[in-house]
């Protein structure tokens, strides 16, 4: 039995699953609970995409055969929170396709990144939906094909991203995005239109 899956990212991504079992022996990795660490997938991203620099990885299952596979993202150079360049592949390593070009030039950053891979329309689909300039992409996550574009509120409504049920359908339908930290404003998801906005001490993350 899986009991739990931990990420890492660096220039090299490493997969690993703790599996259910009696204390390791010897030399072998072992987790806090005492389960032995199997390491199930090692990624080079350098060799992979050609960059060392990503900022930002997110799992989810984009091809749909119940395994998660990895979205890493990049900021642009210089550009703070401006999602540049995303490359979507499985835990073998292979892309299933990407946006945007690799750069050397990509710094270390010290903040969120507007990127999350949620299924926004209860589809049963994974949507990747990211912000770059002052607007804000929805790409299918199976294909990585634009599916609408739209303007942020305000054009530093970038530091980070989640979503919420406003319209209290039972699905996380609504898009969030807010300053550093002093204003969060809740979208339509359709034409990104601002339900409402809210200005305060708003916290790191929502």
């Amino acid at each position: 039995m899986i009991i739990r899956n931990k990420i890492w990212i660096s220039v090299t991504v490493i997969i690993a699953l703790s599996i259910g079992c009696s204390p390791a022996q010897g030399g072998e990795n072992i987790n806090d609970k005492g389960n032995k660490i199997e390491l199930i997938s090692q990624l080079d991203l350098k060799e992979i995409t050609g960059s060392e620099w990503w900022n930002e990885v997110r799992l989810a299952d984009l091809t749909g055969d119940n395994r998660l596979d990895l979205v890493v993202a990049a900021q642009r150079p210089g550009e703070m929170q401006n999602v540049g360049t995303i490359y979507a592949m499985d835990i073998e390593g292979n892309i299933l396709w990407s946006r945007g070009e690799p750069n050397e030039e990509h710094e270390a950053i010290y903040h969120d990144m507007p990127i999350q891979v949620h299924d926004l329309n209860n589809d049963g689909n994974p949507d990747v939906v990211f912000i770059d300039g002052d607007e804000i992409h929805i790409l299918d996550g199976r294909t990585g094909e634009l599916i609408r574009t739209g303007q942020i509120p305000h054009s530093d409504a970038r530091d980070g991203m989640s979503f919420a049920d406003f319209n209290g359908d039972g699905h996380r339908g609504n898009i969030v995005v807010k300053t550093r930290y002093t204003q969060v404003w809740a979208l339509d998801p359709e034409d990104f239109s601002v339900m409402w906005t809210y200005e305060g001490t708003v916290g790191h993350y929502p």
